[in-house]
């Protein structure tokens, strides 16, 4: 089997990071994930179990293969992806996006995540809330909340 970057290319390996690929503009799960590989991989396809794509989901962090947010949405009290305050971490492949550098805008209806570069008004909104509040964000972990135009559209 080769390696990458340290990881067995296994098939589970494989079929997730393709599966996550199909769905990056999304923020996901880890049950969706694994109901969405199962969906992607159809029916009688060899799937990896939930505990091997969770320990995966943790492997492809640690290589920045994918990120991991909080989400505002949803809970879990006996599930290990959770971020310590009773929101459940959520997942998006973003292979070669360097997170620390910008802004996250997330819908709050269809989790859809935009990797926001600043074009000068980000930097404006920082400033603004530094001047104003104290705070500095922090790029990377800052995400601004709201409705996206598919949704807004939508009449969601």
């Amino acid at each position: 089997m080769s390696k990458s970057k340290g990881a067995y290319n296994t098939h589970a390996r494989r079929i997730l990071i393709e599966y996550l690929t199909t769905v990056s503009d999304r923020t996901l799960t880890p049950s969706q994930i694994y109901a969405g590989l199962a969906e992607y991989a159809g029916r009688g396809a060899e799937l990896p179990g939930k505990s091997t794509v969770y320990r995966l989901l943790s492997q492809l962090c640690d290589e920045g293969i994918i990120k991991k947010f909080s989400s505002v949405k949803a809970s879990c009290s006996h599930c290990s992806h959770t971020d310590g305050s009773g929101g459940l971490y959520v997942y998006q492949y973003s292979p070669d996006t360097d997170c620390s550098t910008h802004l996250h805008i997330r819908c709050l209806l269809c989790d859809k995540t935009v990797h926001a570069t600043d074009d000068g008004e980000l930097s404006a909104l920082a400033d603004a809330l530094m001047e104003r509040h104290g705070f500095e964000l922090s790029d990377g972990q800052t995400v601004l909340y709201g409705i996206c135009p598919v949704c807004k559209r939508s009449g969601h």
